[in-house]
């Protein structure tokens, strides 16, 4: 079971997953509730920024990615932008095997990260 975290500062949400994020080990259920979370703190934002934490990821399975590019699309469509924040090695790889290293934004720090968005 995948464990989040969901927290605001200065307008930014603040997602910070936990755990292997792969199709066999999460119910649609936990995906949903995540993809619930991120629009309901969003929902009244006119420029949606959303920083989510991979730091404490494991593994990310390639329908768990097509999970966050739903989220992306979501948030872009309501004007705002999204960063991920310290994936690992096979995170990363897996990132730029599917050509999203080049769509997403990857900072090494939250700090970093929220400062950019700013």
């Amino acid at each position: 079971m995948m464990k989040f975290d969901v927290r605001k500062t200065g307008g930014i949400t603040l997602l910070a997953l936990r755990g292997k994020l792969s199709f066999n080990d999460l119910s649609s259920s936990e995906l949903s509730k995540i993809g619930e979370t991120i629009k309901l703190e969003i929902s009244h934002a006119e420029n949606s920024k959303v920083v989510i934490d991979l730091s404490n990821v494991s593994m990310i399975d390639s329908s768990v990615i097509g999970f966050l590019i739903v989220i992306y699309k979501h948030v872009v469509l309501r004007n705002g932008s999204i960063a991920f924040v310290r994936p690992n090695e096979d995170i990363m790889d897996a990132f730029h095997n599917l050509g999203l290293a080049r769509v997403f934004k990857f900072y090494e720090s939250e700090d970093t990260a929220t400062l950019a968005m700013q």
